[in-house]
């Protein structure tokens, strides 16, 4: 997604993990999908996938994709991941502790949402 924002042309590899594990295994021994390979080097954390991406094809010949503050980059951080985590997970005794803090990362991100920004709050003070 990160590529086609950008406008940046790239190869896309669909893999079928449960027939061709071997292909796998050359690029990233142990990971998980996503694989980014860029020069060789193969980059499978969602997050650093992202951070490199950012850096790598940045202005100005490519537009920043990056939050313009700082504290939204972080306010949504955990919901991914929460909610990866929930609707992945073999081990049903564990759904109601990882639905638990699902909800805790939305309300984060909803709390968030809600309050206005340092820079709105020098705008327009009432809205404290």
């Amino acid at each position: 997604m990160i590529l086609l924002l950008k406008g940046v042309p790239f190869t896309l590899t669909t893999v079928d993990t449960r027939r061709s594990p071997e292909v796998l295994k050359d690029f990233a021994p142990g990971s998980q999908l996503p694989i980014l390979l860029c020069d060789g080097d193969a980059k499978t954390d969602t997050l650093q996938i992202e951070e490199f991406l950012e850096e790598t094809l940045g202005p100005p010949e490519f537009p920043s994709l990056a939050p313009r503050y700082r504290e939204s980059a972080a306010a949504g951080n955990d919901v991914f991941h929460k909610f990866s985590a929930f609707i992945k997970n073999p081990v049903p005794a564990q759904d109601d502790a990882l639905y638990q803090q699902l909800l805790r990362a939305l309300t984060k991100l909803d709390s968030y949402l809600r309050a206005p920004l340092e820079h709105e709050l020098g705008r327009e003070p009432q809205l404290r």
